[in-house]
């Protein structure tokens, strides 16, 4: 029983801890309990704090008695070295049966836990440690190259236009201009995580003049100039009156670079549509003019 009250003691002693007052316990069998008469025994409380100990005292107050009997907190034990610093246990627990009264409980203060290094504190937390400065060096790994233009098919030239001279109308059995305007491209983008260009050269031109007959060439061809009907490497003679759809496709070498370097061709060419026209061959009649038209002066097929 004794070592009930003593625990009773502790607990009370330590909820009020620093502020002194009363308190209050029970001690009683299980049969007084279930009938109501449990015995209530009063503590008055006290506390002495120092500099490294808080010192708690505690008198019984008896229903029924005639006075008071106090106790006088025993001196101080000298304290024990505690091994595991978190949470040290009370020192000593002195209760004296004669008088019912209880000494005085010597706790000692908590350690302190060391204070660690933080670089980084969000919302007064440390959120991560400083890197080591003996850690390895990230070890950049060389982008993989492609090595044909089907690894780079999400990448694309740009798309070229065909013009037809003199204009979207021409004569019969006279040369007829046509040719392309597609040149070289470079298009950015990335490659497997990585920044690359790709560049697009024209290497050879397929026109199809809408007659029935195409042709192909290593040059895109180029305009007349000033003068009509003149003959070029591209042009086409067309001999009966209508109309015509061309198009042309363009064949393209690809080459690439990473990071600014030299460009590097890749094996292998793609085609692409090199744009479309609509001409209209006139019907051409022989008429007796006094002069003829004067150079340049012939639009749509006529003066």
């Amino acid at each position: 029983m004794l070592g009930k009250i003593v625990v009773g003691l502790v607990v009370m002693m330590m909820a009020l801890m620093v502020s002194p007052g009363s308190a209050h316990a029970t001690e009683c069998a299980q049969s007084a309990r279930n009938s109501g008469q449990c015995e209530v025994i009063t503590w008055d409380i006290s506390a002495d704090i120092d500099a490294d100990h808080v010192t708690l005292g505690a008198t019984q107050v008896t229903p029924g008695s005639p006075g008071v009997r106090s106790a006088t907190p025993s001196q101080d034990a000298p304290v024990a070295p505690d091994p595991a610093p978190p949470a040290p246990a009370p020192v000593s627990t002195q209760v004296s049966t004669g008088g019912k009264s209880a000494s005085g409980v010597r706790l000692p203060r908590p350690t302190p836990r060391p204070v660690s290094q933080c670089e980084v504190i969000v919302a007064n937390r440390c959120r991560q440690s400083s890197p080591s400065k003996d850690s390895p060096e990230l070890v950049v790994s060389e982008p993989i190259a492609p090595t044909s233009v089907s690894d780079l098919v999400s990448f694309s030239p740009s798309t070229g236009s065909l013009v037809v001279e003199p204009g979207s109308w021409s004569l019969p059995r006279l040369p007829t201009n046509v040719y392309s305007r597609a040149g070289e491209s470079t298009q950015a983008g990335g490659l497997l995580g990585w920044p690359i260009e790709v560049r697009f050269t024209p290497r050879s031109f397929r026109f199809t003049y809408g007659d029935g007959s195409s042709a192909s060439f290593s040059t895109a061809g180029g305009s007349w100039g000033s003068r009509q009907f003149t003959p070029t490497a591209t042009s086409h003679v067309y001999n009966s009156p209508g109309v015509y759809a061309l198009s042309a496709e363009v064949t393209y070498s690809v080459s690439y670079r990473f990071d600014g370097g030299d460009f590097e061709e890749v094996p292998g060419t793609i085609t692409k549509p090199g744009g479309s026209a609509t001409v209209r061959v006139l019907r051409v009649s022989s008429l007796l003019v006094d002069q003829g038209c004067a150079p340049g002066g012939l639009v749509d097929g006529r003066c």
